[in-house]
């Protein structure tokens, strides 16, 4: 997929604010359903220019957008776990632990720990928003 049909679909999604995963399915025209639908799992992703994941296997649409699912394989950078929460680690039973790309501590990753109803997630996959990153 090109650049252009991917900031195309940033665009759509940053002017219209979509909030939930049946909302936002429903404003996507066929175009852009196709568009999330073909993203190639060997495209490159970079944060602010720097090389981030070497692939990714799909785009996943969540409560807040859409998402970049991905394997630790597929990593270029190390993850961290963010600030404050630790605790995500060892106590209690959180969806996701919080983690962050070296160097990028405002880019939120999440290594989803159990199931949601509101979202397709893998319990074991690493997701980042799309919008956070750059493709292509």
């Amino acid at each position: 997929m090109n650049t252009e049909r991917i900031n195309e679909l940033r665009k759509v999604l940053e002017l219209n604010n979509y909030r939930g995963s049946k909302i936002f399915l429903g404003r996507l025209t066929d175009e852009h359903r196709k568009l999330v639908g073909q993203v190639p799992g060997s495209c490159a992703v970079r944060i602010q220019g720097t090389p981030f994941l070497k692939g990714f296997n799909r785009v996943v649409i969540g409560a807040h957008g859409p998402y970049i699912e991905f394997e630790k394989h597929h990593l270029l950078i190390d993850l961290r776990t963010q600030q404050g929460q630790k605790w995500r680690e060892t106590e209690g039973s959180p969806k996701y632990l919080w983690l962050y790309p070296c160097g990028f501590p405002d880019i939120k990753v999440y290594k989803q720990l159990r199931p949601v109803e509101y979202a397709s997630y893998v319990v074991g996959k690493f997701y980042v928003d799309l919008l956070a990153v750059e493709m292509g």
